[in-house]
């Protein structure tokens, strides 16, 4: 008997995960790490791999590289981005009072210090490498931006005006994929802007058909995603916007549902997926969107569960892992934990839900059955309408449960310690139940 039930408990485990090889993500099924707990309390900003499969982490305080054991810090600053030039062997770390140029090949570090520009005290919030120079950047700042030259530590610096005729800030800057003279700049309050470099001329577009509780929100762009045609904006407490380049028509969505009360809605994070797909990170969940058919392949908000907005997606690596953090902690989804859906019990609302001791599957039906310690009978999950209920209430909570298969479609559980077991008989068609003590030899046979 006992050999037999746990032939039982084996096959009933290798079928349900086989059932879920090709679930959806499940952005709580992540695993931490011991030896990554410090960055718990820090606000990671950027994750990216390196060619050698480092995986470096900027934070709104340090740069960490992690190799999946140990972690190392290397830098620190109020960071705000990571950049990775894998042509000249570097990686850019921006940090909001100058950068750090990384040689992954040589180990060595440039350290470059822009505390002040024209003479004022001034911070760097983005940055991108120059295609046309590959000793420049361009560095967005509160009051401009900067054509910064690594080679001679001299930079040229650029005031572009808003329509209210003030220095505008940029936050985010990324290049146009189709016209490499074409570099988009997101601002704060003052919408997006369309940078001619050889022209050095721009245009700005201001988002006013928008949430109205939003409207600066959603003219401080964040994020600036490309594909094809369209631009995905992400922006600070105004959700995203899809911008098309060729009309300037857009539309506005949020990760959360809205209920009347303003948004709060911050995109930190868009990245394109090696399947074309894009990952939207938000303060309030995440979402996957196919950019083509503009399907929400995926959608996981704050609503659901506090984790979404605690562990966001920030970056996938070379072996197709998802790296998730923000407010607490690294977390990541491996290759298998991807292919594992997370079975959920409503009934956790009642304090009735805890580790499954062991299921029975009925085949004909689509049901399983279990039984947990702390519970009050058995429980079924109906693998096709996806609901779950409690089918068998007893006196008090269970101390002890045992549920094996007797001969379908009946269910014998064995419930309490020896000196006051009860065997319950659950005809799963009919719904009746029997009773009776068991003694305590009795459980043995």
């Amino acid at each position: 008997m006992v050999c037999k039930l746990k032939n039982i408990g084996l096959g009933l485990l290798v079928f349900y995960f086989s059932q879920l090889l090709h679930a959806q993500y499940d952005l709580n099924n992540n695993a931490a790490f011991k030896s990554a707990e410090i960055l718990e309390n820090h606000k990671i900003q950027r994750i990216t791999e390196d060619p050698y499969g480092f995986i470096w982490i900027a934070t709104s305080d340090n740069v960490f590289r992690f190799d999946g054991l140990d972690l190392q810090e290397y830098y620190q600053g109020t960071f705000v981005d990571v950049l990775l030039d894998t042509a000249h062997n570097r990686m850019a770390f921006i940090h909001r009072k100058g950068l750090y140029i990384y040689n992954y090949l040589s180990g060595q570090t440039d350290t470059i210090s822009l505390k002040t520009i024209n003479d004022k005290e001034d911070n760097v919030l983005s940055a991108v490498f120059s295609k046309e120079q590959p000793e420049m950047l361009y560095l967005g700042c509160n009051n401009g931006f900067l054509k910064y030259h690594l080679s001679s530590r001299t930079y040229e610096y650029r005031e572009l005006k808003n329509s209210l005729n003030a220095a505008t800030t940029f936050l985010s800057l990324a290049y146009d994929k189709q016209n490499d003279s074409i570099l988009w700049m997101g601002s704060r309050k003052a919408g997006l802007y369309r940078y001619n470099l050889y022209r050095d001329t721009y245009d700005q577009y201001v988002f006013t058909e928008v949430n109205p509780l939003t409207l600066e929100e959603s003219n401080t762009i964040t994020q600036i995603v490309q594909d094809n045609n369209t631009l995905y904006l992400g922006t600070w407490h105004g959700g995203y916007l899809e911008f098309n380049k060729k009309d300037g028509n857009y539309k506005q969505y949020f990760v959360e549902k809205i209920n009347g009360a303003k948004p709060r809605d911050h995109v930190h994070r868009i990245f394109e997926t090696s399947s074309g797909n894009l990952w939207i990170s938000s303060t309030r969940g995440a979402r996957l969107l196919n950019p083509g058919s503009k399907e929400v392949l995926y959608s996981f908000s704050a609503q659901n569960t506090l984790e979404a907005f605690e562990h966001a997606p920030q970056y996938i690596d070379s072996q197709q892992r998802l790296w998730l953090g923000r407010e607490n902690g690294l977390r990541v989804i491996d290759t298998l934990r991807n292919k594992i859906k997370t079975l959920k019990n409503p009934l956790h609302k009642d304090g009735e839900w805890n580790i499954p001791k062991n299921i029975v599957k009925d085949e004909k039906n689509q049901m399983l059955y279990f039984c947990v310690l702390g519970g009050r009978g058995i429980y079924s999950y109906d693998l096709n309408n996806k609901e779950s209920q409690r089918i068998v209430t007893v006196a008090g909570h269970l101390k002890s449960a045992q549920l094996f298969e007797t001969r379908p479609p009946v269910l014998m559980v064995i419930t309490g310690p020896p000196h006051e077991s009860k065997l319950q008989l659950h005809d799963a068609a009919t719904g009746h139940v029997l009773y009776s003590d068991v003694r305590p030899e009795g459980l043995f046979i």
